[in-house]
C-alpha cells in the first residue's frame, strides 16, 4: 500500500513537471518570436 501511494506521487510529480516544461516552453516560444 505504502509502495504504491509512493508511486501515484512520483506520477504527480512527474506530470506537475511536465506541465511546468510545457508552459516554460511556451513562454520560451513567445520571446524566440519576438526577437
Amino acid at each position: 500500500m505504502m509502495v504504491n501511494w509512493m508511486k501515484k506521487a512520483e506520477d504527480n510529480i512527474i506530470l506537475i513537471a511536465y506541465r511546468y516544461i510545457k508552459l516554460d516552453n511556451k513562454i520560451l516560444g513567445k520571446i524566440i518570436s519576438r526577437i
